[in-house]
Order: structure tokens, then sequence, then C-alpha cells
């Protein structure tokens, strides 16, 4: 798992995982279904983002806006996807100290931590906390024009 501080969960608190899924294929979508079950039968909660929630149907999930707030107080941010849905979640996960975990499900997984066959066994290790979280570098630029003020700005995960 890789993210940028050491999660939004603390002991004795709630535990939320936000789940990031492409939904455009049928093997994700059961994939992210049948891992959101597992997670809420270990008591977590099961966060998806709005513009996600029709197309999964997943019982009991907190429904979020994917804003800035969408990974507040998550313990960890699940991506099923490829490279581009991890992007999208990591953008999300920026404004929180969750940690991003990928599930390769495209075709490079630069970015992916684990493959659809290790899911089981990356679930167990949330629900027990026996993971260890990898930091990662962003950099962040702002552009400013003759006068100082920023006009535009961007980052990237390495």
């Amino acid at each position: 798992m890789s993210e940028a501080g050491q999660g939004g969960w603390r002991p004795g608190g709630g535990r939320h995982v936000l789940l990031a899924v492409h939904t455009g294929r049928h093997d994700i979508t059961e994939l992210a279904r049948s891992s959101a079950a597992r997670l809420a039968r270990a008591g977590i909660t099961v966060r998806v983002l709005d513009d996600a929630a029709d197309a999964l149907g997943i019982d009991g999930a907190e429904v979020v806006p994917a804003d800035a707030e969408a990974a507040r107080g998550a313990e960890i941010v699940m991506v099923f996807g490829g490279d581009g849905t991890f992007l999208r979640a990591a953008e999300l996960a920026r404004y929180s100290n969750a940690a991003l975990m990928g599930v390769n499900l495209g075709r490079v997984g630069f970015l992916a931590e684990t493959e659809p066959e290790a899911v089981e066994e990356t679930l167990t290790a949330i629900e027990r906390c026996e993971y260890s979280v990898e930091e990662r570098l962003a950099v962040e630029g702002d552009v400013l024009d003759s006068s100082g003020t920023v006009v535009g700005g961007t980052w990237a995960l390495n």
C-alpha cells in the first residue's frame, strides 16, 4: 500500500474504507461488491463515490461526493481499476491521510499494489490492520504571471 501519511484511521475510532471503482466492467464491479461485503462483515464502513453508487449497488454503503472531502477520515482508499482510476483516487486521497491501495485491473498497473487473485489476502490484512504504508513523493507546482498571481497549477505522484 502506498500513501502520503499514516492513514485517517485512529485506534478506537470507527474504520472507513473508500472504494474508487471503474464501473465500466462487470468483473471489476463484482470484485468491488464482494470486497465491500467482506469489509462490512468485519465492521468496517464502506464508502462509495456518488457517481458510482448506482452502478455498484452496495447495500449499506455510505455515499459521498467525489470531492476533497470524500476520503477524509478514511483509513484506506481502495482502488479497483487501472491507472486512470488510481490517479483519480489519488486526487481524492491527497486531501486526507488515507492510504491508497490499488487492485490492478487495467493493462499497465504501475501504481497498483495487488493483483485480483490476491484481494482476499489483502482484505484479511486490512481487517486485521496487518499492513504497512509506503510513503510516496508528490510534486506540486504553480504557474505565476508577471505580477506573482497564481494562474494555474498541478501536482504529480511518483
